[in-house]
This record gives structure tokens, sequence and C-alpha cells, in this order.
């Protein structure tokens, strides 16, 4: 179970215990084991130094950098559903 206060109240545990499960809370949230932030940590800081102040500017910034340099993130995003990019 997560962290969440609403999950540590009295009660919650005797409940889960009572119903013949055990309880084991996650560990705190951390970006530095996800992947998908490293990439994006990764491709902000490209962006910052392409420095485009533009749509047009910011699109060939992400084209000619791309951020993806390894095969872990490329696979990061076999996994993420395709969504459409909005026009501004």
């Amino acid at each position: 179970m997560d962290n969440l206060s609403i999950h540590k109240v009295k009660g919650v545990k005797e409940a889960i215990q009572a119903a013949g499960a055990s309880l084991l809370y996650l560990p705190s949230y951390s970006p530095d084991l996800n992947p998908i932030e490293q990439f994006f940590a990764k491709l902000k800081e490209l962006l910052r130094k392409a420095a485009a102040r533009t749509k047009e500017a910011l699109w060939e910034a992400i084209g000619r950098h791309g951020g993806v340099r390894t095969r872990k993130e490329v696979s990061v995003f076999k996994r993420i559903p395709e969504a459409p990019i909005p026009e501004a």
C-alpha cells in the first residue's frame, strides 16, 4: 500500500490482518529510480541548452536532439501508449 496518511489511520491495519492478509507499505517515491523521470530530465536539459523560443524552434530542437540515446531509454517508451500531441 502507498504511504498516503489516510491508509495509516487506526483500524486499517487491523482490518487487513483480520481478512488474513498482510500489510506492506511501498517505499517513498523516488524520481531517481523512475526511468521516465530520468529521460525527461535529460530532454529538458537538452531543450534548455537549445534555448528555443518559438514552437517551430522547439520542435526542431526535439528532432535534432531527441533525448533518446540508449536502448533502455527507448524501451521505456514502448510501454507508454501513444497520445496525440495537441496543437498550440
